[in-house]
């Protein structure tokens, strides 16, 4: 039986208590949901000692008869060539489990071109994955389960995570979308510096300097990849999206991906948009240049977009467009806020290194280069990216040469990075909470589109970005009722199904999902819910107010969860009589 299962079986023996039409959750059930998140790390856990888990791959299942793939790159002097891997795995590992996968070098190029032969790529520690059908080490998900991991003192595996991710670039050239050959062509959102500072200061002393080095050389190399090339655009000196998958290719993890109302593939349900609206048209762009419709087919523009858009991580939304297919186009804030959070991080850690004189005096002078670099983005970020007149960050079309004015969450970025100024803070925090905020978080952006990043879908990172940036501002209020609000909907469905989820649907506050395209499912799990959940556990119950935690009912029930935005002396004298009523 699922640990999940286990709480669920739990949590029907608790009694629930009302209170003047409020459902109020219990201590007890607040622990059980505690305690489950610290179960689920090892149900999370990936490594070579069940290699079959580890290469299995829900979403790309092998057919019978075919054997697993696990791909390697052996670097120019390594002994870490595929035999001693094999072997290493076969001492480790049940008899005849080796016998059903195949243990390979990668090609020169780095790249599987053949979708048919892809497999699992080597990482030399263990992990934990997200959870549901993402059975694979993913980039930005990682970050968030490394907070999680390190709230519940699991440090030796919280490190394995940043380990992992400077083995990527140094043996892959960058950190991977996640460890599968369809993957080798593209990262996700950047946040090897913020993890480097989190870990930092768990390695040991001896080691601590020759490892800060070494994670020093691959950040470099990790900023090269997001600054040159084809995510480089000349006209801004700002970064994008790219995908250096076969030009006007499908991603191939997608193939298999169908609606279980109807049974329709992702792309069948694109055309399908596509073709009811090729007369019309859409607003965003001309339909043509993405959709044949003489031969029902879509067009390579689409599927480089397509692939450029799963490197942002937000598959899908209208954010730039419907299906994001303008990504290309686009300097997108959360990126670029994330590039300039790492050139500042880089100047810092470089003052960190100790040496002699002469070293030191060098490291002092890349520091200063390296705070040069983020400041210079910072003020493209502010020409390009801010809106002085709606307070609010977009993502600059440096193909228009604009702005697009679609409010989504990631305007909170700038706060979370430590770019904005106070007064462009204080901006965010007053837009961006009237236009965000729901019942349940902030929600990913302000037009409900059947997308999952889109309203009224709520998803922990975002608000983490919007929490912890507004807290970094001063807005402690506005940050406590987000934390609450997410939190409380956390618990809620966790009484309810026994399970974290991926996602939730933010103005019924539950897991239902009701999505027209993109992935039509949410997912079990799950590693960033359970991480961003006991992150605002501790801080709530820091500046005691885990009350609110319990509250479940939905907002603006007499329950206490009313959007407030500043509160008046006489609403606030309300409010802390309601909760000193509620310890009663």
């Amino acid at each position: 039986m699922r640990l999940a299962s286990l709480s669920a079986v739990a949590l029907a023996t608790s009694k629930t208590v009302v209170t003047s039409s409020c459902n109020i959750a219990t201590n007890q059930q607040l622990d059980q949901l505690l305690g489950n998140i610290k179960l689920q790390w090892p149900s999370l856990l990936r490594s070579e000692l069940s290699i079959l888990d580890l290469v299995d791959d829900p979403k790309m299942p092998i057919k019978a008869g075919e054997r697993f793939k696990l791909y390697v790159r052996t670097l120019p002097g390594s002994s870490e060539t595929p035999e001693v891997i094999r072997n290493r795995l076969q001492s480790v590992n049940p008899v005849g489990d080796l016998d059903r996968v195949e243990v390979l070098e990668l090609p020169s190029d780095g790249k599987i071109h053949d979708p048919t032969k892809h497999g699992a790529v080597y990482l030399p520690y263990p992990y934990v994955v997200p959870g549901g059908r993402f059975q694979e080490m993913y980039a930005w998900d990682s970050f968030f389960i490394a907070i999680g991991l390190l709230r519940d003192s699991q440090i030796r595996l919280a490190r394995n995570m940043i380990d992992n991710y400077i083995y990527q670039i140094e043996h892959y050239g960058t950190i991977l979308n996640g460890n599968r050959s369809y993957y080798l062509t593209r990262s996700q959102l950047p946040f090897l510096t913020p993890l480097i500072k989190l870990i930092l200061p768990h390695i040991p002393t001896d080691h601590k300097q020759q490892w800060l080095q070494r994670a020093i050389r691959a950040t470099e190399k990790y900023h090269t990849y997001w600054t040159t090339g084809s995510h480089y655009v000349p006209q801004t000196g700002l970064s994008r999206f790219f995908d250096y998958g076969p030009p006007g290719s499908s991603p191939p993890e997608i193939i298999h991906e169908t609606d279980p109302r109807d049974g329709s593939t992702v792309y069948q349900r694109v055309k399908r948009f596509f073709r009811e609206n090729y007369h019309q048209g859409v607003p965003d762009y001309d339909i043509s240049e993405y959709y044949d419709y003489d031969k029902d087919e879509l067009k390579p523009k689409f599927m480089d977009n397509d692939r450029a858009m799963r490197e942002s991580g937000f598959d899908t939304s209208r954010r730039f467009g419907p299906f994001n297919s303008k990504i290309l186009d686009f300097n997108p804030v959360c990126l670029n806020s994330l590039i300039a959070l790492m050139e500042y991080d880089l100047s810092e850690l470089y003052l960190l290194l100790p040496g002699s004189n002469n070293q030191i005096k060098r490291n002092q002078k890349l520091s200063r280069a390296w705070h040069l670099k983020g400041k210079d983005r910072h003020e493209l970020i502010d020409k390009y990216n801010w809106d002085e007149n709606l307070g609010l960050y977009f993502d600059y079309d440096y193909v228009k040469k604009e702005r697009r004015i679609y409010k989504f969450a990631t305007t909170f970025l700038p706060l979370w990075a430590g770019i904005a100024s106070k007064d462009q803070a204080l901006k965010v925090s007053r837009e961006a909470i009237n236009s965000l905020e729901i019942p349940g978080g902030i929600s990913s952006s302000d037009q409900i589109q059947g997308d999952q990043w889109d309203k009224p879908y709520v998803w922990a990172p975002l608000q983490l970005f919007a929490v912890d940036g507004l807290r970094k501002y001063g807005f402690d209020e506005i940050a406590d009722r987000l934390a609450t609000k997410f939190g409380s909907m956390v618990l809620k469905t966790f009484i309810k199904t026994g399970d974290l989820w991926e996602k939730y649907e933010g103005i019924k506050r539950d897991e239902t999902v009701d999505l027209k395209f993109g992935y039509p499912t949410n997912e079990k799990g799950f590693g960033w819910t359970n991480a961003i959940f006991t992150r605002f556990y501790d801080e709530l119950k820091k500046s005691g107010k885990l009350n609110g935690l319990l509250q479940l009912d939905e907002e603006g029930d007499g329950c206490g969860n009313e959007k407030i935005m500043y509160p008046s002396e006489e609403e606030e004298w309300i409010k802390v009589e309601f909760e000193k009523s509620l310890k009663k």
